[in-house]
C-alpha cells in the first residue's frame, strides 16, 4: 500500500517514470506466493491495476487508464463490489477524459447499479467528479439522463 501511495504522489507531481516504477514494485510484491497482509487483503492485482489507472489519468493518459481499468474489471473478485464500483466510476471518468462520451455514460450507469447494491462514499465521490466532467456535454441526451441519475445518487 505504501508503494501505491508513492505512485500516486509521483503521478501528482508529474513524475511518470517514478510512478510506474512504484506501481511495478507494488505488483511484484502482490504477485509473490506469500500470504497477503491481513490489513490489505483487498490489495489484489486487479486493485493495483485500478490504482495504476488512476495514476495514468493523473498523468494525462486516459487511454492507458481505460485500458488498465477494463483489464482489471474483467478479473475483479466478486467479493469486492464496493471497490468494483470505484473502478467502474474511474473507467467512466477515463472515457470522459478521452472524449468517449457514450462509453462514459454506459460505464457510469453500471457504476451506479453497483453503488446501489454496495454503497461506497469513494465511488459516489468519483461519480460526482464525473458529473462535473460531463457538464459541458449536458446537451447530449445520454449525459442529461445520466446527470439526473447521478444527482439522485449523490443527494441520497
Amino acid at each position: 500500500m505504501g508503494l501505491r501511495q508513492q505512485a500516486n504522489a509521483f503521478a501528482l507531481s508529474g513524475d511518470g517514470r517514478a510512478c510506474i516504477q512504484a506501481i511495478d514494485q507494488a505488483m511484484e510484491a502482490v504477485n509473490t506466493d506469500g500470504e497477503p497482509e491481513p490489513l490489505a487483503v483487498y490489495c489484489t492485482p486487479s486493485y493495483l491495476q485500478m490504482e495504476a489507472a488512476g495514476c495514468w489519468s493523473r498523468l494525462g493518459r486516459p487511454d492507458r487508464a481505460a485500458q488498465l481499468l477494463s483489464s482489471a474489471l474483467a478479473t475483479w473478485p466478486s467479493r469486492d463490489q464496493r471497490d468494483r464500483g470505484i473502478g467502474l466510476a474511474r473507467l467512466a471518468a477515463a472515457h470522459a477524459m478521452a472524449g468517449v462520451i457514450d462509453g462514459a455514460c454506459t460505464v457510469a450507469r453500471d457504476a451506479v447499479g453497483v453503488v446501489h447494491l454496495a454503497p461506497s462514499a469513494r465511488a459516489i465521490a468519483e461519480l460526482g467528479r464525473l458529473r462535473a466532467r460531463l457538464a459541458p456535454h449536458r446537451q447530449h441526451r445520454e449525459v442529461a439522463d445520466l446527470t439526473d441519475e447521478l444527482r439522485s445518487l449523490i443527494q441520497s
